[in-house]
């Protein structure tokens, strides 16, 4: 059990680490986030609280600047209502949502990866 704590300790160590980046590095991170996952180039983007002061609407026009200048949709919109997510963002379109948060990033990583690691940490 206590190996498993040990685990746990590192994607919350790496999820702090992620959320303490400064905010160039954040909004770059979180770019290429929304940049590799949006479909159509309309979707409604959704942040957490915590986000708010570092992804604002200039942050998302500067995305669809981006998209626009590659010939693609740019018109994606920054929600006005916040989710229960520290970091990341959750992309929606219609009824579809997209959970592209770091959470949940963290947590597929550590489920793909938690063997690998058992045995590099603990062999």
């Amino acid at each position: 059990m206590e190996k498993q704590k040990i685990i746990e300790d590192v994607f919350d160590k790496a999820l702090e680490i992620i959320l303490k980046l400064n905010v160039k590095e954040y909004h770059n991170f979180i770019k290429k986030l929304i940049l590799d996952n949006i479909e159509i180039g309309d979707e409604t983007i959704f942040i957490g609280s915590s986000d708010q002061r570092k992804i604002s609407e200039s942050f998302i026009e500067d995305i669809n600047k981006e998209l626009k200048s590659k010939g693609e949709k740019g018109v994606l919109k920054l929600s006005v209502s916040y989710l229960p997510i520290k970091g990341g963002v959750v992309i929606g379109y219609g009824k579809i949502r997209k959970n592209i948060s770091l959470e949940l990033l963290l947590k597929n990583v550590r489920e793909e990866s938690e063997m690998q690691i058992s045995k590099d940490l603990f062999n």
